[in-house]
């Protein structure tokens, strides 16, 4: 699932100085997550019972044959709970009567 899009330019001139590369270096122990090279940043796998805050590092280099630059920015994740219990009735059993001779 999409999870959110990074973006970052490189003001380079010549041969691939323009492009750029995005990579997580960090703060995702558990593979969870997983960035393309248009800096779009989606799920890895399945979120359920990985509740919690993550704080990813996020490296972004351009793409020069030699002396590549880079920059590295911390992208914070936080995976909420969702409607992972049944509802529950406030008392139970319910008890009523109704006469027999009730309006149908």
């Amino acid at each position: 699932s999409r999870v959110v899009a990074v973006n970052a330019t490189s003001t380079g001139t010549g041969l691939n100085n323009s492009i750029v590369v995005f990579n997580i270096t960090g703060g995702d122990p558990y593979s969870l997550f997983r960035i393309d090279q248009t800096g779009l940043v989606t799920t890895a796998r399945s979120l359920v019972d990985q509740i919690g805050s993550y704080g990813l590092v996020v490296s972004v280099s351009n793409l020069p044959a030699v002396g590549a630059l880079s920059s590295l920015a911390l992208l914070t994740i936080n995976v909420t709970p969702v409607n992972m219990y049944p509802p529950v009735f406030q008392s139970s059993p319910y008890v009523q009567s109704v006469r027999e001779d009730a309006t149908v």
